[in-house]
């Protein structure tokens, strides 16, 4: 097998294991709508959840695909799921970036194709938001967790 073609096989193998860990998490720690809630909201949900690892997908998107009026919506959603869409958005995000960071499978796996996976465009729009969050860019967060044993 030529180098190239070996390189080929190790990126497939990190997109599948990268989509593998994404859609546990998804099943394992995305919030579901109830019952009870307004329509709009679980609407709402069920589109973030879908998408949330879409760079393109956004709170503006999510309301458009709704049809939900832009008046008073992150307060209502806010009052069922316990934060605003786009902090939802951002929570997610970044706890399944931690997740893969911690991944031993995808520890030669750039910083920026992990803000890729979990739906960041630009790599300084991710450590910026990661370290807004975490108190640590995802760097020192992957060293982190590689020196105390909890990959």
């Amino acid at each position: 097998m030529k180098n190239g073609d070996k390189q080929t096989v190790s990126f497939q193998k990190t997109r599948i294991v990268s989509s593998h860990l994404l859609d546990e998490y998804k099943q394992k720690s995305l919030s579901q709508p109830k019952i009870y809630w307004h329509d709009e909201v679980s609407r709402g949900l069920y589109l973030l959840n879908k998408n949330l690892f879409q760079p393109e997908f956004n709170v503006s998107v999510m309301k458009d695909l709704n049809h939900t009026p832009q008046k008073n919506y992150s307060s209502r959603f806010r009052r069922f799921v316990g934060m605003s869409p786009g902090e939802y958005i951002t929570h997610h995000r970044i706890a399944a970036a931690k997740w893969l960071l911690m991944d031993e499978r995808l520890n030669h796996l750039p910083i920026s194709d992990v803000g890729y996976a979990v739906g960041y465009e630009r790599p300084h729009s991710f450590t910026m938001t990661f370290k807004n969050r975490t108190g640590v860019t995802p760097r020192e967060w992957r060293k982190k967790h590689e020196r105390s044993g909890k990959n």
